[in-house]
């Protein structure tokens, strides 16, 4: 089992195993974004041009309909954004 487990530090550094188990514990979560379907039915709407495009402007991603200002949706969008940039691109970039 531990040897699954892998834990990053804030700037991107693996941390050994043994030092890891001093400093707590971390589950990651994979969550798919909410498909069209599954947005109008947290929604309540009915399909068509205007539900789809509402869609296409705030996203599938499911954590945006649980806060509880427009500025904290951008900041999670812009977070989002960022670790993905960070993370999954910024290392084969050359």
């Amino acid at each position: 089992m531990w040897e699954k487990i892998r834990v990053w530090t804030i700037n991107g550094k693996l941390i050994p195993t043994r030092l890891a188990i001093l400093w707590g514990r971390y589950v990651e979560f994979h969550i798919l974004p909410y498909s069209y379907a599954e947005y109008l039915q947290l929604m309540q709407q009915l399909a068509g041009r205007a539900s789809y495009w509402a869609y296409l402007q705030k996203g599938g991603l499911s954590e945006l309909y649980n806060l509880p200002t427009v500025e904290s949706e951008k900041q999670y969008v812009a977070s989002v954004k960022d670790m993905i940039l960070l993370r999954d691109i910024s290392p084969f970039v050359i």
